[in-house]
């Protein structure tokens, strides 16, 4: 960059008017109206169904509770010594709330997001990810990436009157009621044989740490503290969930599959989106069907995509090149 280019950034920097953030996806860089981005953070927080408005913060109730269970796990020999000093909580800051812009959908919504880093419950919440892990993907539908999905639908072939249609759900974070997972994972790990080979938790330890996990949902936005009491914790490893759904069906059956979908859990709700012109985007990919109905695919970038990668001589992690 030039001296001139460092001068304008840092001008734009000091402007009290304008937000510079990056975008939900594509990796671009936005600069937007303060006025206007804060309007639609607190329009998304005027919701009472799931966010509160509290007078102090928890954050020092939190503390006590997290530190209290990994004692406990520590007495019990249920964890070592190196690992309470890991995940134990010493110095607590209350994680703030923003938004990311989502350019590619009409209205530009945001998408709200808490700085995980900071979480008061962060380091027990990666730990619990890593142990719950194992516990997904074992349904043969479930997609990994994108090259597990583009190696089988290869040998489909589609018939004239079925049509391929993505359900993606709405806003699932916030969505989610607590107790619908935590007593998913409770079935699960009960029925995992290999569970004690990974750690010495019990599973009512498992779910207890879960459970503390998604119910620290406070926040900071403005210097004013609120808390999440419905849905997952954003921002927190934990709560990263898969929430697409692809298939092929009968054009016939697709209002009545959606209403379905939408009829098993009121909170969770989905969206449709067809195929155009034999095309459909999943993932990072572009599904298209041919004229003798075999199903080919390419990479995709959503429109607002920026084509800008990281140099692979720089120092981000290899995982991240």
């Amino acid at each position: 960059m030039t001296k001139k280019e460092h001068l304008d950034l840092q001008q734009l920097k000091k402007d009290p008017s304008i937000i510079i953030t990056k975008a939900d996806k594509g990796n671009i860089a936005t600069v937007l109206d303060k006025e206007w981005y804060d309007n639609k953070i607190n329009q998304m927080l005027d919701d009472e169904e799931i966010y509160k408005r509290l007078k102090t913060s928890p954050t020092a109730t939190t503390t006590k509770e997290v530190n209290k269970f990994i004692n406990n796990l520590l007495e019990s020999n249920r964890t070592t010594k190196e690992a309470s000093f890991r995940l134990k909580i010493t110095d607590a800051t209350t994680p703030r709330l923003y938004g990311l812009p989502k350019l590619h959908k009409e209205n530009i919504p945001l998408r709200p997001t808490v700085s995980f880093t900071d979480l008061l419950t962060y380091g027990l919440a990666k730990e619990l990810s890593v142990l719950l892990k194992p516990l997904i993907g074992k349904s043969k539908y479930h997609v990994r990436n994108s090259s597990d999905f583009a190696s089988p639908i290869t040998h489909e072939i589609l018939q004239t009157d079925e049509i391929m249609v993505s359900f993606d759900v709405v806003s699932l974070f916030t969505k989610v009621p607590i107790q619908l997972p935590l007593n998913i994972a409770k079935q699960r790990l009960q029925s995992d044989p290999n569970l004690s080979q990974r750690t010495g938790m019990s599973t009512s330890g498992l779910i207890k740490g879960l459970e503390i996990c998604l119910n620290s949902t406070n926040f900071t936005f403005r210097g004013k503290h609120y808390k999440q009491v419905f849905g997952t914790a954003m921002g927190s490893p934990v709560s990263s969930v898969v929430a697409n759904l692809v298939m092929i069906m009968k054009r016939s059956k697709l209002s009545e599959f959606l209403t379905h979908l939408n009829k098993i859990e009121n909170s969770i709700q989905f969206t449709m989106e067809k195929e155009k012109e034999g095309c459909l985007p999943f993932l990072d990919l572009l599904v298209k069907r041919s004229p003798s109905g075999h199903l080919l695919s390419a990479v995709y970038r959503k429109p607002a995509h920026s084509y800008r990668y990281l140099n692979f001589r720089s120092e981000h992690p290899m995982q991240h090149k």
